[in-house]
């Protein structure tokens, strides 16, 4: 994502559309002034460091990861420096 001059907020695909990756990246390494906000979808859940969030924000500079669903209700943060909000 370009955060470069402004803040991202992106919506998750509900989990149960099956098992997919999502990958992100801050291309722009500027994070930690324009966050990265990515959202669940429904009444999925999202797990980074903490369980059952609602949202993820990502900020830290030149961070990347990936969410991964189950394929019913949860997605799992990977790869992430886990400094998140």
């Amino acid at each position: 994502f370009d955060t470069s001059s402004t803040a991202i907020s992106i919506d998750l695909p509900l989990a149960s559309v099956g098992k997919i990756k999502v990958p992100f990246k801050d291309i722009a390494a500027n994070a930690d002034t324009n966050n990265i906000t990515i959202n669940r979808s429904g009444t999925d859940t999202i797990v980074t460091s903490l369980t059952g969030q609602t949202s993820a924000t990502i900020n830290v500079n030149g961070d990347s990861g990936y969410f991964l669903s189950n394929g019913v209700d949860t997605w799992y943060l990977f790869g992430a420096y886990q400094n998140l909000t």
